[in-house]
């Protein structure tokens, strides 16, 4: 009899001590699943950023565009005035 209580004691115990574990375990699953969460809300602020940045640069890149296109205009009117000058200066 003493025997069977002793095992009942010994199982209650362990049984107390695995459910003391799971306990904590389940805590610490709480702590890093807010962890993760607040992870992922930094990572998806970053990439919005970044997607902005690659717009600003986009658009800088087609305002650089269209002025090298301007300076080419520009460099062939010259060319053509500076030839047409040049034809009205010899008549």
């Amino acid at each position: 009899m003493r025997n069977a209580q002793a095992r009942q004691q010994t199982a209650e115990i362990n049984l107390k001590t695995i459910s003391t574990q799971l306990i904590t375990k389940h805590k610490n699953i709480h702590e890093i699943e807010g962890s993760v969460a607040t992870k992922q809300q930094q990572i998806e602020a970053k990439q919005a950023e970044h997607a902005t940045k690659q717009r600003t640069a986009q658009k800088t890149k087609n305002k650089v565009i269209i002025i090298d296109q301007d300076f080419s205009l520009v460099n062939k009117t010259k060319a053509e005035l500076e030839e047409n000058s040049g034809e009205y200066a010899s008549n």
